[in-house]
């Protein structure tokens, strides 16, 4: 598992917009960085649906075994029901 350390931000007393919104674009970077290196983020294909799913998940639906309402592919559990994204 990757774990994701944050860097040290901006003291608050004296940095200036500029440089928190330098500091958060660097830290979703590194996030994004290290979500697109490892294969912990990697979708296998279900065959049926997740038994309890939540707000905010998703799933790679396989399409035949469990179809969600348009086919293969990526799915996002929000509002009681599985979007495609």
């Amino acid at each position: 598992m990757v774990k994701f350390i944050p860097s040290r931000p901006p003291d608050q007393q004296t940095a200036s917009t500029a440089d928190v919104i330098e500091w958060a674009k660097q830290e979703f970077e590194t996030v994004a960085r290290n979500l697109q290196e490892h294969d912990i983020t990697a979708l296998k294909p279900l065959h049926v649906a997740p038994a309890k799913p939540r707000e905010g998940n998703i799933a790679f639906a396989d399409g035949t075994d469990w179809n969600p309402g348009s086919g293969r592919g990526i799915y996002e559990y929000r509002g009681g029901a599985w979007q495609k994204l």
